[in-house]
Order: structure tokens, then C-alpha cells, then sequence
């Protein structure tokens, strides 16, 4: 399940939704966050990648359609991604700082894994 939320400051449990992020600000598009950042492959060759809070599969994407899927995050971090098409788009939240980088989307979404609990 792919989750976008607007984050609320200072969740206790920041492992778990909500996540404990900043607020993405007035009128900003916020991040998407799940428990994992999940690459999916098959034999084929095909694949899928997604924010997810089941590192198992991404939609459409899993062990009952011939996917193997891995967290791309380490133990105590989240996925997230952050941003879009610009310049002339909406305002994008940005990544908040201890995140580390894992790539970019050809349309310009950023993509990382953040530890728990970031500020």
C-alpha cells in the first residue's frame, strides 16, 4: 500500500504511520513514506519499485505473480520519495537532512531511505 501523508512533527513511534516527519509547509506537495523502499524483479527480467509498508511486493508485484522482492532500506529506516516534474510545477517538500539518496525517477522524484525518526 503506498502511503502520502502530510507528516506530523515529533511521532513518538516513528517506525510506524505516521512516521514522525516534518510537515511538508503550506501549499507544498508533501513526500511519500512507507516502512520500505521494495524492488521487485522477475525471471524475465521485469520489475517494480515502490514505497510501501509491506516489503514484500509492491502493486502488482509479488511471490504470486512470479516477483522476488527486497528492502532496499536498512533495519530502522523508511522509504521515501520526494519531488516531481519542475520547475514550473507545484512546490515539492524536500528530502529532510540524514536521509541517504538511493536515486532519482526520470521525472524527478527523489527516492531514500531515512532513519526513524528524522527532523
Amino acid at each position: 500500500m503506498h502511503r502520502s501523508v502530510l507528516f506530523l512533527a515529533a511521532n513518538a513511534a516513528a517506525c510506524n504511520p505516521p512516521y514522525g516527519f516534518p510537515e511538508a509547509g503550506a501549499g507544498m506537495v508533501a513526500c511519500t513514506v512507507g516502512k520500505a523502499y521494495v524492488k521487485c524483479t522477475s525471471a524475465s527480467g521485469g520489475g517494480c519499485l515502490c514505497i510501501s509498508d509491506d516489503p514484500t511486493q509492491c502493486p502488482g508485484c509479488g511471490a504470486s505473480n512470479g516477483f522476488t522482492c527486497t528492502n532496499s532500506c536498512s533495519p530502522g529506516s523508511l522509504g521515501v520519495s520526494c519531488g516531481g516534474p519542475g520547475p514550473n510545477g507545484p512546490s515539492y517538500q524536500s528530502l529532510p537532512t540524514g536521509c541517504t539518496n538511493i536515486g532519482y525517477t526520470p521525472g524527478g522524484v527523489e527516492l531514500a531511505c531515512c532513519p526513524c525518526g528524522t527532523q
